[in-house]
């Protein structure tokens, strides 16, 4: 492989991990994986043997609002998206996960049954937004499009929130009470790589599960620690329904 390890998405990792395209995480070599949170953290086929790959992190994608072009509180399911006074003004980014499960669910669908039973498909609905839909892109386009206010919501995760927070923007981070998408990044060390490689790499893996390391990355990117020990911000404790 021309990397020895990566951060991706927890199921790309799942998927690599099925291919045999991982080495396991060892934890020996990996103690802080002892400290960490089972149920946010290991692959969910981890059972009780070696895990393929760690969640150093959860995110979630959140509505996340100008509060000086609309009331946060008139946001507070998925269905208050398609409010008519959003015409125009709705930034979503381009991972089709981070809208599709919400409305996959608003309408009572269970998103884990494939296909959905007992609704009309879960893509219909969001075709609907179109009239209010102002751009679709990535992470820096809405940071970009909610730093200078020419949108009023944006969905993304929180990390697009915190940034545009950071560049000076009245921002409310809203948790749709009908459900809120929670994702973990994965990391995972590459399967064929030199010895003394992957030994490193397993001590990186230690590195990042750090409470100290873990504490930095909650602070400055809004990513939500699986260490227990880990120090999570004021902006963070006070929104324990969106992280």
């Amino acid at each position: 492989p021309s990397a020895d390890a990566s951060f991706n998405a927890q199921q790309r990792a799942f998927t690599n991990a099925a291919r045999g395209w991982t080495i396991p995480i060892n934890p020996e070599l990996v103690p802080n994986l002892s400290t960490v949170t089972k149920e946010t953290a290991a692959p969910p086929d981890s059972g009780d043997g070696a895990w393929n790959y760690v969640n150093p992190y959860t995110l979630s994608v959140p509505f996340i609002v100008r509060t000086d072009l609309i009331d946060p509180a008139t946001l507070k399911t998925w269905d208050d998206l398609f409010k008519p006074e959003l015409s125009q003004s709705l930034a979503v980014d381009s991972i089709y996960s981070s809208t599709a499960f919400g409305f996959a669910q608003s309408p009572g669908a269970d998103p884990a049954q494939n296909p959905p039973a007992g609704t009309d498909p879960p893509w219909a609905r969001p075709a609907e937004l179109r009239p209010n839909l102002a751009q679709l892109g990535s992470n820096a386009d809405i940071v970009t499009a909610l730093t200078t206010g020419t949108v009023k919501v944006a969905i993304s995760n929180t990390g697009s929130g915190i940034q545009a927070m950071n560049a000076g923007a009245p921002i409310a981070l809203v948790a749709p009470s009908d459900g809120l998408y929670v994702v973990g990044d994965a990391y995972y060390i590459h399967k064929g790589i030199p010895d003394e490689n992957a030994y490193y790499a397993q001590v990186f893996a230690n590195y990042i599960l750090d409470p100290e390391v873990q504490s930095a990355v909650a602070d400055k990117l809004g990513l939500v620690p699986v260490n227990p020990d880990a120090t999570v911000p004021t902006y963070m404790s006070d929104n324990a329904a969106v992280f």
